[in-house]
């Protein structure tokens, strides 16, 4: 929520191989607000070269990847976000 007013957009995209509706519980229980795409067959992992789950990629408005993170995050931390925004540019207002 904190990126809403920034050129920032976040997505996930799901593995999981059973019933989408696990992901559906799971979103609703954390309350997420962004996209989720569900990807069974791994095909997007296997492209990005993903080898720990979660990992997560930070890519700028100008389209680099600014982070690459394997494994779990407290992105709610306000460390973490500041970090984040440092490196998205939004703190000395580049974007």
């Amino acid at each position: 929520q904190k990126f809403k007013k920034h050129n920032f957009a976040m997505l996930a995209i799901s593995i999981d191989k059973g019933d989408p509706e696990k992901i559906r519980k799971f979103v609703a229980k954390y309350k997420l607000t962004f996209e989720i795409f569900h990807n069974p067959k791994g095909d997007v992992a296997k492209a990005f070269g993903v080898s720990e789950l979660p990992t997560t990629y930070l890519i700028n408005p100008k389209g680099r990847m600014t982070l690459l993170a394997s494994g779990a995050r407290e992105w709610a931390d306000e460390k973490e976000i500041d970090y984040l925004m440092e490196l998205m540019s939004f703190k000395n207002g580049k974007n």
